[in-house]
């Protein structure tokens, strides 16, 4: 009689354990999870479910430099889990409707990264910008993780004149390559040279300088262009580049067109 008292109790133990992981206790089924691959994991809850995982942002803060208004400027943060237990990042908040940010993925198994798209429409801003994004997540030492960018818009640019200050195809018929160019003018009286520090990695996008280094009064151009594979819709990215020297600036050109189908 005592055998069968105990094993009614231990069945019965079991049988409450397994209600509250599996019948709707986030809490409980996360903890669950912890150890499991990142694929297997649903986010159920939020970082006050569950904690673990360490956040690491690269860059942690971005410099679009001088930009014109009325564009959308793009810079891609990399999110890594760089501790031992799952991440799961709950929520990103940008500090005001001019900003974007979609995320690719919300839970990171340990080593594993995301890529979260920052987009930033420079709408009527003049002068020094600065804005910040919200990453909350369940890292135990840094749940709130703040990243930056900034930019100086609707400014003259020193050193080099940019004509037009945006690459804009307004509308391109699918399945179509085309190209458009911009003019860079040194506009110093020394020699200027840059180097690019961020562009789109968009199969469909092609761009290449013709020179990289520009004396006093000298031109060159940026060209770029749309492959066939480009897919319909707005198409808003933008290339950085940074010149060289003891004080280097950046500039930001915006790329712009809507792809269009034939009907």
């Amino acid at each position: 009689m005592r055998k069968l008292f105990f094993t009614s109790v231990l069945l019965l133990s079991l049988t409450f354990l397994f209600t509250d992981i599996y019948a709707g206790n986030p809490a409980a089924t996360l903890k669950a999870d912890r150890k499991k691959p990142a694929s297997l994991i649903k986010n159920r809850g939020t970082a006050e479910d569950y904690v673990g995982g360490k956040i690491e942002v690269e860059p942690e803060e971005w410099d679009f430099g001088y930009a014109p208004g009325g564009s959308m400027l793009k810079h891609f943060y990399t999110i890594k889990n760089i501790g031992q237990d799952t991440l799961m990042i709950t929520k990103v908040k940008p500090s005001c409707g001019c900003t974007s940010a979609p995320l690719n993925k919300d839970v990171l198994a340990p080593g594993e990264s995301t890529i979260l798209e920052v987009g930033f429409k420079t709408l009527k801003f003049k002068g020094k910008v600065k804005k910040n994004i919200k990453i909350y997540n369940s890292d135990p030492e840094n749940s709130t993780k703040e990243i930056d960018f900034l930019s100086v818009v609707a400014k003259p640019y020193p050193l080099i004149k940019i004509r037009p200050k945006a690459v804009d195809f307004v509308q391109v018929w699918q399945g179509k390559n085309v190209k458009q160019k911009i003019d860079l003018t040194n506009i110093s009286k020394s020699q200027v040279s840059f180097k690019i520090i961020d562009a789109p990695k968009k199969d469909y996008l092609k761009y290449k300088f013709g020179k990289l280094t520009l004396n006093p009064g000298e031109a060159t151009d940026l060209e770029v262009r749309i492959g066939k594979n480009a897919p319909v819709g707005e198409l808003q990215e933008s290339i950085t580049i940074e010149t060289t020297g003891s004080e280097p600036i950046r500039i930001s050109i915006p790329i712009r067109a809507e792809i269009l189908v034939k009907k």
